[in-house]
Protein backbone atom coordinates (compact mmCIF):
# COMPACT_ATOMS: atom_id res chain seq x y z
CA UNK A 1 0.00 0.00 0.00
CA UNK A 2 2.93 2.59 1.27
CA UNK A 3 4.54 1.47 -2.83
CA UNK A 4 1.14 2.33 -4.58
CA UNK A 5 0.57 5.41 -2.42
CA UNK A 6 4.26 6.84 -2.83
CA UNK A 7 3.92 6.20 -6.68
CA UNK A 8 0.57 8.35 -7.08
CA UNK A 9 2.24 11.51 -4.98
CA UNK A 10 5.12 11.06 -7.18
CA UNK A 11 3.13 10.67 -10.32
CA UNK A 12 1.44 13.78 -9.40
CA UNK A 13 4.08 15.73 -8.18
CA UNK A 14 5.62 15.20 -11.81
CA UNK A 15 2.29 16.31 -13.23
CA UNK A 16 2.11 19.41 -11.34
CA UNK A 17 5.98 20.25 -12.07
CA UNK A 18 5.49 20.49 -15.52
CA UNK A 19 3.68 22.34 -17.80
CA UNK A 20 0.08 21.59 -16.07
CA UNK A 21 0.37 23.20 -13.15
CA UNK A 22 0.91 26.63 -15.01
CA UNK A 23 -2.83 26.90 -16.35
CA UNK A 24 -4.22 25.48 -12.72
CA UNK A 25 -1.89 28.13 -10.92
CA UNK A 26 -2.74 31.22 -13.43
CA UNK A 27 -6.25 30.82 -12.68
CA UNK A 28 -6.01 30.76 -9.01
CA UNK A 29 -3.65 33.86 -8.79
CA UNK A 30 -5.87 35.88 -11.63
CA UNK A 31 -9.11 34.51 -9.54
CA UNK A 32 -7.31 35.94 -6.01
CA UNK A 33 -6.04 38.80 -8.26
CA UNK A 34 -9.67 39.57 -9.18
CA UNK A 35 -11.06 39.15 -5.47
CA UNK A 36 -8.00 41.34 -4.10
CA UNK A 37 -8.23 43.88 -6.09
CA UNK A 38 -11.91 43.82 -6.14
CA UNK A 39 -11.36 44.42 -1.71
CA UNK A 40 -8.48 46.81 -2.21
CA UNK A 41 -10.88 49.08 -4.45
CA UNK A 42 -13.42 48.83 -2.08
CA UNK A 43 -10.79 49.93 0.60
CA UNK A 44 -8.95 52.66 -0.93
CA UNK A 45 -12.51 54.27 -1.64
CA UNK A 46 -13.32 53.28 1.88
CA UNK A 47 -10.63 55.51 3.45
CA UNK A 48 -11.98 58.13 0.96
CA UNK A 49 -15.15 57.78 2.95
CA UNK A 50 -13.59 57.56 6.67
CA UNK A 51 -11.83 60.49 5.51
CA UNK A 52 -14.61 62.90 4.66
CA UNK A 53 -16.35 61.53 7.36
CA UNK A 54 -13.58 62.36 9.97
CA UNK A 55 -13.66 65.46 8.44
CA UNK A 56 -17.53 66.02 9.28
CA UNK A 57 -18.14 64.55 12.43
CA UNK A 58 -15.67 64.57 15.60
CA UNK A 59 -14.41 61.81 16.97
CA UNK A 60 -17.19 60.76 19.72
CA UNK A 61 -19.94 61.39 17.18
CA UNK A 62 -18.22 59.16 14.34
CA UNK A 63 -17.26 56.77 17.17
CA UNK A 64 -21.18 56.29 17.87
CA UNK A 65 -21.72 55.71 14.18
CA UNK A 66 -19.10 53.49 13.79
CA UNK A 67 -20.05 51.03 16.09
CA UNK A 68 -23.64 50.83 14.83
CA UNK A 69 -22.18 50.19 11.25
CA UNK A 70 -20.05 47.09 13.42
CA UNK A 71 -23.12 45.68 15.01
CA UNK A 72 -24.84 45.55 11.18
CA UNK A 73 -21.56 44.39 9.41
CA UNK A 74 -20.30 41.57 12.33
CA UNK A 75 -23.51 39.79 11.99
CA UNK A 76 -24.73 39.95 7.81
CA UNK A 77 -20.70 39.21 7.46
CA UNK A 78 -20.92 36.16 9.57
CA UNK A 79 -23.84 34.86 7.81
CA UNK A 80 -23.07 35.61 4.34
CA UNK A 81 -19.12 34.65 4.37
CA UNK A 82 -20.20 31.53 6.67
CA UNK A 83 -22.21 30.37 3.82
CA UNK A 84 -19.99 32.02 0.87
CA UNK A 85 -17.51 29.41 2.19
CA UNK A 86 -19.75 26.76 2.34
CA UNK A 87 -20.83 27.47 -0.99
CA UNK A 88 -17.55 27.73 -2.65
CA UNK A 89 -15.84 24.40 -0.84
CA UNK A 90 -19.38 22.09 -2.23
CA UNK A 91 -20.56 23.65 -5.49
CA UNK A 92 -17.16 22.85 -6.72
CA UNK A 93 -17.40 19.61 -5.46
CA UNK A 94 -20.55 18.72 -7.27
CA UNK A 95 -21.14 21.24 -10.11
CA UNK A 96 -24.09 19.63 -11.45
CA UNK A 97 -26.05 21.38 -8.62
CA UNK A 98 -24.69 24.63 -8.63
CA UNK A 99 -27.43 26.77 -9.92
CA UNK A 100 -29.55 25.42 -7.12
CA UNK A 101 -26.79 25.22 -4.20
CA UNK A 102 -26.57 28.97 -4.97
CA UNK A 103 -30.21 29.39 -4.75
CA UNK A 104 -30.48 27.78 -1.44
CA UNK A 105 -27.44 29.71 -0.23
CA UNK A 106 -29.63 32.94 -0.52
CA UNK A 107 -32.03 31.33 0.63
CA UNK A 108 -29.68 30.77 4.14
CA UNK A 109 -28.79 34.11 4.80
CA UNK A 110 -31.99 35.35 5.05
CA UNK A 111 -33.32 32.69 7.00
CA UNK A 112 -30.19 32.74 9.32
CA UNK A 113 -30.47 36.92 9.04
CA UNK A 114 -33.74 37.82 10.47
CA UNK A 115 -33.08 36.36 14.00
CA UNK A 116 -29.42 37.50 13.73
CA UNK A 117 -30.55 40.84 13.06
CA UNK A 118 -33.15 41.31 15.90
CA UNK A 119 -30.56 40.25 18.31
CA UNK A 120 -28.39 42.79 16.88
CA UNK A 121 -31.01 45.62 16.89
CA UNK A 122 -31.79 45.04 20.57
CA UNK A 123 -28.24 44.80 21.99
CA UNK A 124 -27.39 48.25 20.17
CA UNK A 125 -30.72 49.59 21.87
CA UNK A 126 -29.98 48.42 25.19
CA UNK A 127 -25.84 49.42 25.06
CA UNK A 128 -25.73 52.36 23.26
CA UNK A 129 -29.08 54.06 24.59
CA UNK A 130 -29.91 56.21 21.21
CA UNK A 131 -32.52 58.79 21.74
CA UNK A 132 -34.69 57.57 18.99
CA UNK A 133 -34.41 53.50 20.01
CA UNK A 134 -36.87 52.54 17.14
CA UNK A 135 -35.38 54.60 13.92
CA UNK A 136 -31.84 52.68 15.25
CA UNK A 137 -33.67 49.31 15.88
CA UNK A 138 -35.38 49.23 12.19
CA UNK A 139 -31.49 50.54 10.71
CA UNK A 140 -29.88 48.00 12.29
CA UNK A 141 -32.29 45.22 11.00
CA UNK A 142 -32.76 46.18 7.66
CA UNK A 143 -28.52 46.64 7.58
CA UNK A 144 -28.52 43.28 8.66
CA UNK A 145 -30.25 41.63 5.95
CA UNK A 146 -29.10 44.11 3.06
CA UNK A 147 -24.82 43.63 4.11
CA UNK A 148 -25.72 39.61 4.20
CA UNK A 149 -27.11 39.81 0.99
CA UNK A 150 -24.92 41.82 -0.55
CA UNK A 151 -22.08 39.83 0.50
CA UNK A 152 -23.62 36.16 -0.43
CA UNK A 153 -23.39 37.66 -4.22
CA UNK A 154 -19.40 38.06 -3.99
CA UNK A 155 -19.41 34.04 -2.76
CA UNK A 156 -21.86 33.41 -5.99
CA UNK A 157 -19.87 35.36 -8.75
CA UNK A 158 -17.00 33.34 -7.36
CA UNK A 159 -18.38 30.32 -7.48
CA UNK A 160 -19.75 30.70 -10.91
CA UNK A 161 -16.07 31.87 -12.44
CA UNK A 162 -17.50 35.75 -12.55
CA UNK A 163 -14.55 37.01 -10.20
CA UNK A 164 -13.14 39.71 -12.87
CA UNK A 165 -17.13 41.33 -11.84
CA UNK A 166 -16.13 42.05 -8.31
CA UNK A 167 -13.92 44.91 -8.82
CA UNK A 168 -16.60 46.55 -11.00
CA UNK A 169 -19.46 46.17 -8.46
CA UNK A 170 -17.54 47.38 -5.08
CA UNK A 171 -15.66 50.32 -6.66
CA UNK A 172 -19.55 51.19 -7.66
CA UNK A 173 -20.28 50.81 -4.18
CA UNK A 174 -18.00 52.20 -2.84
CA UNK A 175 -17.77 55.48 -4.70
CA UNK A 176 -21.79 55.90 -3.98
CA UNK A 177 -20.76 55.69 -0.39
CA UNK A 178 -18.42 58.34 -1.00
CA UNK A 179 -21.18 60.44 -2.75
CA UNK A 180 -23.65 59.52 -0.32
CA UNK A 181 -21.48 60.51 2.61
CA UNK A 182 -21.12 64.81 1.37
CA UNK A 183 -25.11 64.30 0.84
CA UNK A 184 -26.16 62.84 3.81
CA UNK A 185 -23.33 63.33 6.89
CA UNK A 186 -25.80 65.93 8.23
CA UNK A 187 -28.39 63.62 8.87
CA UNK A 188 -29.37 61.38 11.59
CA UNK A 189 -27.43 58.17 10.55
CA UNK A 190 -26.28 59.66 7.46
CA UNK A 191 -22.86 57.70 7.79
CA UNK A 192 -24.90 54.60 8.28
CA UNK A 193 -27.22 54.63 5.31
CA UNK A 194 -24.59 56.01 3.44
CA UNK A 195 -22.90 52.90 3.99
CA UNK A 196 -25.94 50.79 3.44
CA UNK A 197 -28.12 52.15 0.37
CA UNK A 198 -25.01 51.37 -2.36
CA UNK A 199 -25.18 47.99 -0.52
CA UNK A 200 -29.11 47.72 -1.08
CA UNK A 201 -28.64 49.09 -4.94
CA UNK A 202 -26.50 46.00 -5.60
CA UNK A 203 -28.29 43.46 -3.99
CA UNK A 204 -31.39 44.89 -6.63
CA UNK A 205 -29.29 45.28 -9.74
CA UNK A 206 -27.19 41.64 -9.09
CA UNK A 207 -29.67 39.04 -7.92
CA UNK A 208 -31.72 38.44 -11.05
CA UNK A 209 -27.97 38.60 -13.15
CA UNK A 210 -26.62 36.13 -10.24
CA UNK A 211 -30.07 33.66 -11.55
CA UNK A 212 -29.34 34.04 -15.03
CA UNK A 213 -25.63 33.57 -14.84
CA UNK A 214 -25.84 30.46 -13.05
CA UNK A 215 -28.66 28.85 -15.30
CA UNK A 216 -26.30 29.35 -18.70
CA UNK A 217 -22.88 28.06 -16.52
CA UNK A 218 -21.71 24.65 -17.24
CA UNK A 219 -19.33 23.00 -15.34
CA UNK A 220 -15.55 23.35 -16.18
CA UNK A 221 -14.85 20.28 -14.83
CA UNK A 222 -15.96 16.41 -14.27
CA UNK A 223 -17.38 16.66 -10.48
CA UNK A 224 -15.61 14.80 -8.15
CA UNK A 225 -18.31 13.70 -6.41
CA UNK A 226 -19.48 11.16 -8.95
CA UNK A 227 -22.13 12.13 -11.64
CA UNK A 228 -24.88 10.04 -9.34
CA UNK A 229 -25.03 12.30 -6.29
CA UNK A 230 -28.82 13.76 -5.56
CA UNK A 231 -29.25 17.40 -5.23
CA UNK A 232 -30.63 16.19 -2.01
CA UNK A 233 -27.03 14.65 -0.64
CA UNK A 234 -25.55 18.06 -2.20
CA UNK A 235 -28.29 19.83 0.35
CA UNK A 236 -27.14 17.84 2.84
CA UNK A 237 -23.46 18.57 2.92
CA UNK A 238 -23.75 22.33 2.04
CA UNK A 239 -26.26 22.49 5.14
CA UNK A 240 -23.51 20.50 7.33
CA UNK A 241 -20.59 22.44 5.94
CA UNK A 242 -22.05 25.52 6.33
CA UNK A 243 -23.10 25.26 10.22
CA UNK A 244 -19.35 24.55 10.44
CA UNK A 245 -17.87 27.65 8.51
CA UNK A 246 -20.58 29.96 10.14
CA UNK A 247 -19.55 28.95 13.50
CA UNK A 248 -15.77 29.62 12.29
CA UNK A 249 -16.40 32.76 10.69
CA UNK A 250 -18.58 33.90 13.74
CA UNK A 251 -15.17 33.15 15.73
CA UNK A 252 -12.70 35.17 13.67
CA UNK A 253 -13.92 37.53 10.95
CA UNK A 254 -17.74 38.76 12.93
CA UNK A 255 -15.64 38.84 15.99
CA UNK A 256 -13.05 41.49 14.74
CA UNK A 257 -15.94 43.08 12.80
CA UNK A 258 -17.66 43.63 15.78
CA UNK A 259 -14.51 44.82 18.18
CA UNK A 260 -15.08 48.44 16.97
CA UNK A 261 -18.67 48.13 18.93
CA UNK A 262 -17.24 46.64 21.83
CA UNK A 263 -14.03 49.43 22.12
CA UNK A 264 -16.75 51.82 21.52
CA UNK A 265 -19.23 50.28 24.42
CA UNK A 266 -15.94 49.52 27.08
CA UNK A 267 -13.60 52.59 26.17
CA UNK A 268 -15.68 55.43 24.61
CA UNK A 269 -16.41 56.67 21.09
CA UNK A 270 -12.88 58.22 20.42
CA UNK A 271 -11.42 55.15 20.97
CA UNK A 272 -13.74 53.27 18.87
CA UNK A 273 -13.27 55.34 16.37
CA UNK A 274 -9.58 55.29 16.10
CA UNK A 275 -9.92 51.42 16.12
CA UNK A 276 -12.68 51.30 13.39
CA UNK A 277 -10.01 53.61 11.26
CA UNK A 278 -7.29 51.70 12.05
CA UNK A 279 -8.46 48.18 10.95
CA UNK A 280 -9.85 50.12 7.78
CA UNK A 281 -6.46 50.83 6.57
CA UNK A 282 -4.78 47.80 7.97
CA UNK A 283 -7.89 46.10 5.81
CA UNK A 284 -6.27 45.97 2.72
CA UNK A 285 -3.49 43.36 3.79
CA UNK A 286 -6.61 40.77 4.83
CA UNK A 287 -8.05 41.42 1.48
CA UNK A 288 -4.93 40.18 -0.29
CA UNK A 289 -4.56 36.74 2.00
CA UNK A 290 -8.16 36.70 2.33
CA UNK A 291 -8.43 36.70 -1.84
CA UNK A 292 -5.87 34.29 -2.08
CA UNK A 293 -7.84 32.11 0.69
CA UNK A 294 -11.21 31.69 -1.69
CA UNK A 295 -9.82 31.41 -4.65
CA UNK A 296 -7.65 28.49 -3.05
CA UNK A 297 -11.18 26.92 -1.85
CA UNK A 298 -12.78 26.93 -5.20
CA UNK A 299 -9.82 25.66 -7.02
CA UNK A 300 -8.74 22.97 -5.11
CA UNK A 301 -12.77 22.12 -4.38
CA UNK A 302 -12.78 21.35 -8.53
CA UNK A 303 -8.95 19.27 -8.48
CA UNK A 304 -8.07 17.63 -5.75
CA UNK A 305 -5.09 16.30 -7.35
CA UNK A 306 -2.89 19.56 -7.28
CA UNK A 307 -3.78 20.35 -3.14
CA UNK A 308 -0.06 20.71 -1.75
CA UNK A 309 1.39 22.54 -4.50
CA UNK A 310 -1.40 24.70 -5.11
CA UNK A 311 -1.16 25.17 -1.26
CA UNK A 312 2.40 25.78 -0.99
CA UNK A 313 2.47 28.47 -4.28
CA UNK A 314 -0.03 30.33 -2.11
CA UNK A 315 1.46 30.33 0.88
CA UNK A 316 5.24 31.51 -0.45
CA UNK A 317 3.51 34.56 -2.80
CA UNK A 318 1.26 35.71 -0.63
CA UNK A 319 3.45 35.47 2.31
CA UNK A 320 5.80 37.91 0.40
CA UNK A 321 2.90 40.59 -1.16
CA UNK A 322 1.36 41.23 2.12
CA UNK A 323 5.11 41.56 4.14
CA UNK A 324 5.78 44.18 1.64
CA UNK A 325 2.61 45.64 2.00
CA UNK A 326 2.34 45.49 5.89
CA UNK A 327 5.65 47.95 5.41
CA UNK A 328 4.17 50.55 3.29
CA UNK A 329 1.09 50.50 5.89
CA UNK A 330 3.19 51.20 8.85
CA UNK A 331 5.25 53.79 6.51
CA UNK A 332 1.73 55.77 5.81
CA UNK A 333 0.48 55.30 9.41
CA UNK A 334 1.43 58.65 10.63
CA UNK A 335 0.48 61.20 7.57
CA UNK A 336 -3.14 59.16 7.54
CA UNK A 337 -4.03 59.65 10.49
CA UNK A 338 -3.10 62.84 10.74
CA UNK A 339 -5.19 63.88 7.94
CA UNK A 340 -7.73 62.50 9.21
CA UNK A 341 -7.79 64.11 13.10
CA UNK A 342 -4.59 65.04 14.43
CA UNK A 343 -6.55 63.68 17.60
CA UNK A 344 -5.97 59.63 16.76
CA UNK A 345 -2.13 60.18 17.06
CA UNK A 346 -2.44 61.66 20.81
CA UNK A 347 -4.55 58.18 21.27
CA UNK A 348 -1.73 56.39 20.05
CA UNK A 349 -2.77 55.55 16.38
CA UNK A 350 0.50 55.22 14.86
CA UNK A 351 1.36 52.63 17.54
CA UNK A 352 -2.04 50.66 17.00
CA UNK A 353 -1.43 50.32 12.98
CA UNK A 354 1.99 49.37 13.69
CA UNK A 355 0.55 46.86 15.83
CA UNK A 356 -2.13 45.27 13.66
CA UNK A 357 -0.05 45.53 10.23
CA UNK A 358 2.29 42.65 11.22
CA UNK A 359 -0.39 41.01 12.59
CA UNK A 360 -2.19 40.58 8.84
CA UNK A 361 1.04 38.44 7.94
CA UNK A 362 0.77 36.39 10.74
CA UNK A 363 -2.97 35.60 9.72
CA UNK A 364 -2.00 35.17 6.15
CA UNK A 365 -0.26 31.54 7.32
CA UNK A 366 -3.67 30.56 9.42
CA UNK A 367 -6.12 31.76 6.56
CA UNK A 368 -4.23 29.66 3.74
CA UNK A 369 -4.19 26.50 6.13
CA UNK A 370 -8.35 27.42 7.26
CA UNK A 371 -8.76 27.31 3.26
CA UNK A 372 -7.69 23.98 2.81
CA UNK A 373 -9.64 22.65 5.72
CA UNK A 374 -12.66 24.07 4.05
CA UNK A 375 -11.74 22.01 1.19
CA UNK A 376 -11.10 18.86 3.19
CA UNK A 377 -14.48 19.67 5.81
CA UNK A 378 -12.22 18.61 8.62
CA UNK A 379 -13.36 21.62 10.65
CA UNK A 380 -12.46 20.16 14.37
CA UNK A 381 -9.38 21.97 15.28
CA UNK A 382 -10.13 24.98 12.97
CA UNK A 383 -12.74 25.74 14.95
CA UNK A 384 -11.48 24.72 18.52
CA UNK A 385 -8.31 27.64 17.65
CA UNK A 386 -11.37 30.21 16.80
CA UNK A 387 -13.16 29.52 19.92
CA UNK A 388 -9.98 30.14 22.15
CA UNK A 389 -9.07 32.91 20.24
CA UNK A 390 -11.79 34.63 20.02
CA UNK A 391 -12.14 34.17 24.41
CA UNK A 392 -8.74 35.43 24.65
CA UNK A 393 -9.49 38.64 22.37
CA UNK A 394 -12.69 39.46 24.15
CA UNK A 395 -11.82 38.41 27.28
CA UNK A 396 -8.63 41.14 27.35
CA UNK A 397 -11.04 44.01 26.02
CA UNK A 398 -13.73 43.81 28.24
CA UNK A 399 -11.51 43.26 31.23
CA UNK A 400 -8.92 45.90 30.78
CA UNK A 401 -9.84 47.91 27.92
CA UNK A 402 -11.69 50.87 29.46
CA UNK A 403 -7.60 51.68 30.84
CA UNK A 404 -6.25 51.22 27.71
CA UNK A 405 -8.56 51.32 24.73
CA UNK A 406 -7.60 50.54 20.87
CA UNK A 407 -4.45 50.14 22.14
CA UNK A 408 -5.41 46.83 23.87
CA UNK A 409 -7.54 46.39 21.23
CA UNK A 410 -4.60 45.88 18.71
CA UNK A 411 -2.47 44.12 21.58
CA UNK A 412 -5.42 41.51 22.32
CA UNK A 413 -5.91 40.92 18.13
CA UNK A 414 -2.01 40.20 18.11
CA UNK A 415 -2.13 37.75 20.62
CA UNK A 416 -5.21 35.76 19.14
CA UNK A 417 -3.23 35.89 15.80
CA UNK A 418 -0.41 34.23 17.74
CA UNK A 419 -2.44 31.49 19.32
CA UNK A 420 -4.15 30.69 15.85
CA UNK A 421 -0.92 31.10 13.42
CA UNK A 422 0.84 28.64 15.69
CA UNK A 423 -2.15 26.40 15.97
CA UNK A 424 -2.01 26.03 12.40
CA UNK A 425 1.33 25.63 11.61
CA UNK A 426 1.35 22.70 14.25
CA UNK A 427 -1.52 20.91 12.82
CA UNK A 428 0.23 21.83 9.09
CA UNK A 429 2.11 18.69 8.68
CA UNK A 430 0.71 16.80 6.04
CA UNK A 431 1.49 19.81 4.07
CA UNK A 432 5.49 20.10 4.68
CA UNK A 433 6.35 16.82 5.63
CA UNK A 434 6.84 13.37 3.44
CA UNK A 435 5.14 11.24 5.89
CA UNK A 436 2.33 13.53 6.23
CA UNK A 437 1.64 13.86 2.37
CA UNK A 438 1.57 9.95 2.03
CA UNK A 439 -0.52 9.57 5.00
CA UNK A 440 -3.08 12.42 3.03
CA UNK A 441 -2.80 10.12 0.03
CA UNK A 442 -4.06 7.33 1.65
CA UNK A 443 -6.76 9.20 3.60
CA UNK A 444 -7.74 10.74 -0.16
CA UNK A 445 -8.11 6.73 -1.39
CA UNK A 446 -11.81 6.68 0.26
CA UNK A 447 -13.89 9.20 -1.35
CA UNK A 448 -14.43 12.61 0.87
CA UNK A 449 -17.25 13.89 -1.20
CA UNK A 450 -19.42 10.85 -1.37
CA UNK A 451 -21.89 10.93 2.06
CA UNK A 452 -20.24 7.20 2.26
CA UNK A 453 -16.81 8.53 2.10
CA UNK A 454 -17.79 11.37 4.89
CA UNK A 455 -18.58 8.68 6.74
CA UNK A 456 -15.90 6.52 6.69
CA UNK A 457 -13.34 9.47 7.38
Amino acid sequence: MATEVSGTASAVATRWAGRERSPRLSRMFQDAAWIALSSGIAAGLGMAFWVAAARFLTPSQLGVQTAIIAAIIAPGTVVAAGVGDALNAVAGTMPEHRKRLIRHAYALVVAAGVPLAIISAAVVILVLEPADPVSVGLTVVLGVLIWALFTIQDSALTTLGRTRWLPIENALASAAKVLLILLLHTLFLGVVWATLLPAAIGVVVLAPVVERISRATRPRYPSPAGPGTSFADARRTFAGLAVRTTTSVALTLGALAFLPFVVTAVAGPAEGALFSLALSIVGVLDYISGGIGIALVVHVAEDREGEQMLVRHALRRTLAVVSLAAVLVIAVARPALNALDPDYLALHGVAVIAILAPTSVLRTVYLVWSSRQQVRREMGSLLRLNAVAAALVYGLILGLGSRYGALLGACALAAAQLVLTGGALVRWRDVYTPRGQMAARATAQVEPFTPEGMAAR
